[in-house]
């Protein structure tokens, strides 16, 4: 029905047991394909990651690139391993839930003739003070791109206790998000979220896989394209997983930094037929007005407002330098812009 497709590389190691062991509880008894992908990974890093494998009771196939790979590529690499109806795209350092597939049999069944790709539910766990405020950013901007009237959004997000996740009960703030997130199910989305998506093999199969010139935002690249051809990607946020988002403020401003020319380089190579052209300038003025002034909860403290600052003014640098670098033109504007009351 489904096979499973990890990607790793050595900084993501130290999560790759407690990856792998969830993987192994959530299976049970099920003979299910399991494919693992380390990019970047030398002899002795090599050894260093069997060592790994063998503290862990779940049959895998193993295959070890040498060089740094795109994800976009690497993604393709796994996928070409399986045969199975249904692909699973999964990252070292998150932990699935234990009912996963449980969740996405029954997905399969109510919603597979119908979907293209299913977008599970993204929480956190272990962050780091600032690497909590890069999971709820993760948070707003994926249940964004659900296809709800904008009204019901900024309810939804305005229902979060972001008190719980501020003094330290991140897994109580993301199980009453789960909750409030259930009644959503089955409602279409603009978005995929690398570390958790299925995908139908045979629209994998149909857009050509992933696109291989990205290192870095090729989920999303993926969900644009899912999109143009009127596919359809439903969200299940049932099928939970928890990303461990031990960040330091250096290791937020270089992700917000690939994010940033990654992105830029998606919106200029999109066909306008589906995309809102708009200004740098527009964008670059939206942005940073909402560093300037965050909304909860990143006004709620200087850990916060330290983080919305460094992350927007990283990312809109990038994006700008990308811009720039590729002749200084009118960007294709924000990807994601649709009539959400339609």
């Amino acid at each position: 029905m489904y096979d499973i497709f990890i990607l790793t590389h050595p900084p993501y190691f130290k999560f790759l047991k407690q990856h792998l062991e969830s993987i192994d509880y959530a299976l049970g008894d099920r003979n299910t394909p399991v494919y693992l992908l380390a990019v970047k990974t030398s002899d002795e890093e090599e050894t260093q990651l069997r060592n790994i494998l063998k503290e862990v009771d779940l049959p895998l196939e193993l295959k070890v690139e040498k060089e740094g790979v795109t994800i976009g590529k690497s993604r393709n690499l796994l996928s070409s391993q399986g045969n199975s109806d249904w692909a699973i795209f999964l990252d070292s350092d998150t932990r699935i839930c234990e009912d996963y597939f449980e969740q996405l049999e029954n997905t399969i069944g109510i919603y597979g003739k119908t979907s293209d790709a299913f977008a599970g539910g993204i929480g956190t766990l272990e962050s780091s003070k600032y690497g909590l405020y890069e999971g709820i950013m993760d948070l707003r901007v994926y249940l964004d791109k659900l296809k709800i009237p904008r009204q019901e959004f900024n309810q939804l997000l305005d229902s979060f206790d972001y008190d719980l996740l501020i003094n330290g009960n991140e897994k109580k703030f993301y199980t009453s998000v789960k909750e409030k997130l259930s009644h959503l199910t089955g409602k279409e989305t603009f978005a995929l979220q690398g570390f958790n998506q299925v995908i139908k093999r045979e629209t994998l199969t149909e857009l050509g896989g992933f696109a291989e010139n990205l290192w870095s935002a090729e989920d999303r690249e993926m969900a644009l394209r899912l999109n143009a051809l009127g596919k359809t990607v439903t969200f299940i946020p049932q099928l939970w997983i928890d990303h461990l988002y031990d960040f330091s403020l250096k290791d937020i401003m270089r992700r917000k930094k690939i994010h940033g020319r990654w992105y830029a380089q998606i919106y200029r190579e999109e066909n306008e037929d589906y995309l809102t052209d708009l200004p740098v300038l527009k964008l670059l003025i939206e942005k940073l007005a909402r560093s300037l002034k965050p909304h909860k909860p990143f006004n709620r403290n200087l850990n916060g407002r330290i983080y919305s600052a460094v992350a927007t003014f990283c990312y809109v640098g990038s994006f700008m330098k990308s811009q720039i670098e590729a002749g200084f033109t009118k960007i294709k504007g924000d990807s994601w812009t649709y009539d959400r009351d339609k």
